[in-house]
């Protein structure tokens, strides 16, 4: 091993004729190895061939700037092997120095299989950093299979030192690539080797397709109103009128974009096989593909939509929700709106879940042969139903658990003036 002082002068003059610049794979016996990190990553440099080693300990050499680090691999009968590697401690070091020693004989470890393996026992060996390093920037705009290729072909198997200077399979790019997009913001996520409101831009201005009503794309977000003339034309003549109830619905987990949509009641159509009031089909309005689910999304999609159909400013709409607050609000900012609706299917689900199926279910949802509480014709019909229900339930615990039922149905109708309580959608 060197002296202080001359690693020192090795660090400083660099000479050409023991400067190593290929990779060190297995060596067979004790030895030190000048390398130029210019052309052997430092990373690289600990990818050996001999699989892993335990960490031992660094220190800086007293009085000087050159860090070692050292790595020690156990073997049978009390022998070690050690690595130590010295560099610069700055952040470009261009000389490393490497020294193996053994402890005993000099004899070869044994690769170990990896942690995770369930079968066999073959041994593992680290992929060098460089390599990896190459998986990871390709994974970032290519797909994994793509991704493995073009990484092979700039460390090809044939001129490969050992296993650890090519790729190994395609589940590690596979694993680099859900890495790559872990990181990136949501929006972004599997988007890029689409890169699908580009293609959206281009095809807006082509003219290819009609359905793109908006795209605004910002640095944290990005949104698309998408509407044939169709579904503007009819939501123009089924929703521009007095107490037409217009249903937004946003969705979720459904991949890197939300969806909100709009439904409304086709009062063109009317279904002849069914008999009561709600005879017309709901169909699909305009939508929005969006990265954000907050009041300043929806705000731009509301004006957007006032834009195509500004007859919607100047009618009376009831806006029809889950009760979601950012929602209502930026429609009420942005449209004329009298009230607002909860979606009744929830608001039936709550009452499911105290009630259960037994009699309070009954007599509050009803069924399809006999009228409950929801099918009261106003709201003081609805006050003298709850009173008789309360006083018949007077005596029965469980119907004090049926109080909250009342609750929810009563903040559901609460939304309604008498005049409106019929329009309660049951979708």
């Amino acid at each position: 091993m060197y002296t202080t002082s001359e690693v020192q002068k090795l660090f400083k003059t660099r000479p050409k004729n023991l400067l190593c610049k290929k990779h060190i794979v297995r060596p067979k016996t004790a030895g030190t190895f000048l390398v130029d990190l210019l052309c052997v990553p430092l990373k690289d440099i600990r990818q050996d061939g001999y699989g892993r080693y335990k960490h031992q300990g660094c220190s800086t050499i007293k009085g000087t700037d050159i860090k070692r680090v050292y790595h020690h691999f156990e073997l049978p009968d009390g022998n070690r092997l050690t690595r130590v590697i010295m560099h610069n401690n700055s952040p470009s070091p261009n000389t490393a120095i490497v020294n193996y020693a053994w402890l005993k004989a000099e004899v070869l470890p044994t690769t170990r299989p990896h942690g995770n393996r369930k079968h066999g026992n073959a041994g593992f060996v680290t992929t060098l950093s460089s390599v990896k390093a190459c998986i990871d920037s390709n994974s970032k705009s290519m797909k994994a299979k793509q991704a493995l290729g073009e990484t092979q072909k700039l460390f090809p198997i044939t001129e490969a030192p050992s296993a650890a200077a090519v790729p190994r399979n395609i589940r590690q790019a596979k694993y680099s690539r859900t890495k790559a997009l872990q990181q990136l913001p949501p929006y972004l996520k599997e988007s890029i080797p689409r890169n699908e409101f580009h293609q959206l831009i281009l095809d807006m201005k082509r003219g290819t397709e009609q359905c793109i009503r908006s795209i605004n794309q910002t640095p944290d977000s990005s949104m698309v109103v998408i509407g044939s003339d169709d579904q503007i034309n009819l939501l123009r003549k089924c929703c521009v009128r007095d107490k037409a109830v217009l249903n937004i619905d946003p969705t979720f987990n459904l991949g890197p974009f939300e969806v909100t949509s709009l439904t409304f009641k086709n009062t063109l159509l009317r279904k002849n096989h069914n008999t009561d009031g709600n005879s017309s089909p709901i169909i699909l309005g305009p939508a929005m593909i969006h990265t954000k689910k907050d009041r300043k999304t929806y705000e731009q999609f509301f004006f957007i939509l006032g834009q195509l159909c500004p007859e919607l400013k100047q009618t009376g709409l009831i806006i029809g929700t889950d009760g979601e607050q950012a929602l209502f609000q930026a429609a009420k900012s942005q449209l004329k709106v009298i009230n607002h609706l909860r979606c009744f299917r929830h608001v039936r689900q709550n009452i499911q879940s105290i009630a259960g199926d037994g009699q309070y279910w009954t007599a509050i949802l009803g069924t399809h042969n006999t009228r409950g509480l929801v099918d009261c014709a106003d709201a003081p019909a609805m006050e003298q139903s709850i009173t008789a229900l309360q006083s018949q339930w007077a005596d029965d615990i469980n119907g004090q658990k049926v109080s909250d039922c009342i609750i929810l149905l009563m903040m559901y109708v609460g939304y309604l003036s008498p005049i409106h309580f019929t329009l309660h959608c049951r979708c």
